[in-house]
């Protein structure tokens, strides 16, 4: 009987270190070795602030979603900016 007991426990304790391991392994090697590179834009025109987000995005990772009723949306804005982070683009803009 006891060892019908400590296979039990022996087996459900593998079990469970493995889940663990199996669990936490990719978490840990997928932020080891992430070097983050931002993406830069250079623009230099007149352009709307809904076309600015469609050039963004085609040119970049990032998607925008916007009301696109919203009237501030046509506005022409003269941009200029070289090597310059989404983040500063968008302050600029």
């Amino acid at each position: 009987m006891y060892k019908y007991f400590l296979k039990k426990f022996l087996k459900g304790t593998l079990c469970t270190v493995l889940m663990l391991f199996f669990y936490l392994t990719p978490t840990n090697m997928a932020t080891a070795g992430i070097v983050f590179q931002e993406e830069t834009l250079s623009i230099d025109q007149k352009i709307s602030i809904e076309d600015l987000f469609t050039l963004i995005s085609n040119k970049t990772s990032y998607d925008f979603f916007f009301n696109s009723g919203l009237e501030d949306l046509g506005t022409v804005i003269d941009l200029k900016v070289e090597n310059a982070t989404v983040n500063e683009v968008l302050n600029k803009a």
